[in-house]
């Protein structure tokens, strides 16, 4: 069976007893094996543990009648794929993509996957990752790249690409993602699915980790329609008094419709200078115009910060905190080889050590700035509206380094500071160019959500990225609701023949 529809549709199927959560849990299995082999989209299942959880939910449902099963929460007995990056199941491995941790055993359950669990979902495998989710595509070192449902020829983007590949062909009705400097937005962009990353303490932490990425990384889903995100949300929420970060509670049951329009700022710009690809502009123009139709305002602004300080700071914090975990890793094991690692992760092996305590210093100070800045625009404007992605996905041809760059990142342990960090940039940008509209939110700690308004003539959809004040999730998935009613949205599935 492949998954045509959205995960709410299945959770309701399942309360009208059109289907077992058995049906839809041999389904996935059934699937991953049939078209996993095109997509490369998934490295593990569990089968075992999988059905028997989904046969207890069988007998548990016979035991209610009608109307009680409707009180069920909305996704119940439906089954959610994982990531394997920083998502904790108790019992499992989390390898983040590398060889380094093929053996890591999860001795607890992170309090979001418990919530999910209390909430009847049924964690069944998990999605392929870049190594240590580095990259804005998917191309693991050990387990290897993904193929986009779209165009096999493609990536799907990172670093969330596996469980975008898997949503897009209807393997599965819905997946986890994270996203520490676009790894939602990006594979949504670039597979024709929605995705929000929720703002710096909406979705709860711990026991396994508190501030990922120093703060920087968030969860919640790829999907294929914005009430699937609703309930994402209200599923993985918490207002986590003990967390340094918490917000409260997001209570309305329904997603309502806006009550009045909005005042929408936007950009073409590059944020890095370049041209954006005309691909971007009809995705955006689309946009503007049906914003227009449904009588909001819309006003051009040039980009409110200097992305490139931007990525600068994104770039020091993401390669000090991966730097940093492969070399607590090291300590357990052999010392560490160039070939066991992924380029980029060998960047940040080398780099991290190195890295000035005045370089932390002067992030907190620039994420003061852009804090105050971002805030104080949706004082103005409701929301803010750019490409998610300057252009849209990459051939999976085009992912090798170049033979001088990656010469330079060889030699990376020869160099002094200074020649580091201009390696470590370019290392970096290499994927990051077409994708830096995203990170700034995962400084400032904003919702940011993707929705899928254009396709390519080469069948690849490109993505418009809307960005709310922090907390306003809420209203990021309003318009986003207005605009899937009208039908802009295209999320149908690309299933995958062998």
């Amino acid at each position: 069976m492949i998954f045509n529809q959205d995960a709410s549709y299945y959770g309701q199927a399942i309360k009208n007893g059109d289907y077992r959560c058995t049906d839809l849990v041999e389904a996935v299995l059934e699937n991953t094996k049939h078209f996993n082999s095109k997509l490369n989209a998934i490295t593990e299942t569990y089968p075992d543990s999988a059905l028997q959880q989904a046969k207890k939910m069988d007998q548990y449902l016979a035991q209610m009648d009608a109307k009680t099963r409707q009180i069920l929460p909305p996704f119940y007995g439906v089954p959610y794929l994982l990531k394997d990056l920083g998502q904790f199941y108790q019992g499992h491995p989390t390898t983040a993509g590398s060889s380094l941790l093929l053996k890591s055993i999860s001795q607890h359950t992170d309090r979001s996957l418990q919530q999910g669990l209390d909430a009847g979902l049924i964690y069944w495998g998990r999605s392929n990752v870049p190594e240590f989710g580095l990259k804005t595509v998917s191309d693991s070192k050990y387990f290897g790249k993904v193929n986009n449902p779209m165009n096999l020829s493609y990536n799907p983007g990172g670093s969330s690409g596996g469980a975008a590949a898997a949503v897009k062909a209807g393997i599965a009705p819905i997946a986890a993602a994270s996203d520490a400097g676009g790894s939602i937005r990006v594979p949504a962009s670039d597979t024709g699915l929605i995705g929000l990353k929720p703002s710096r303490g909406r979705i709860a932490q711990g026991p396994n980790r508190y501030r990922p990425v120093n703060g920087l990384a968030t969860s919640l889903v790829v999907s294929r329609s914005v009430r699937d995100v609703f309930h994402s949300l209200k599923t993985f929420q918490a207002n986590q008094k003990t967390a340094i970060h918490h917000l409260p509670l997001i209570e309305a049951p329904t997603l309502e419709s806006l009550e009045k329009p909005l005042k929408i700022a936007y950009s073409y710009q590059h944020p890095r200078g370049l041209e954006t690809d005309p691909e971007a502009i009809i995705a955006m123009e689309k946009t503007l115009n049906t914003l227009k139709s449904l009588g909001h305002e819309v006003i051009e602004i040039d980009l409110p910060v200097d992305y490139e300080a931007v990525m600068e700071a994104y770039y020091t914090i993401m390669a000090t905190e991966t730097g940093q975990l492969v070399r607590q890793i090291e300590q357990n094991q052999t010392t560490i080889e160039f070939d066991q690692l992924d380029p980029l992760t060998w960047v940040t092996y080398q780099f991290a050590p190195n890295v000035p305590a005045s370089a932390y210093i002067k992030f907190s100070a620039q994420q003061d700035l852009w804090v105050e800045t971002m805030q104080t625009l949706h004082q103005t404007y409701d929301l803010y509206l750019t490409p998610t992605c300057s252009s849209p996905a990459v051939n999976n041809t085009d992912l090798v380094y170049p033979e001088e760059l990656l010469s330079e990142i060889h030699q990376m342990d020869q160099l002094n500071y200074e020649a580091q960090w201009d390696v470590t940039k370019k290392a970096f940008d290499f994927t990051y160019l077409r994708t830096s509209y995203c990170p700034l939110l995962n400084i400032t700690g904003q919702p940011g959500i993707s929705l899928p308004v254009h396709e390519t003539d080469k069948g690849l959809a490109m993505g418009v990225h809307f960005t709310a004040a922090i907390g306003e999730e809420y209203r990021l998935l309003q318009i986003a609701h207005s605009l899937e009613e009208v039908g802009l949205l295209h999320t149908d599935i690309c299933s995958v023949t062998i």
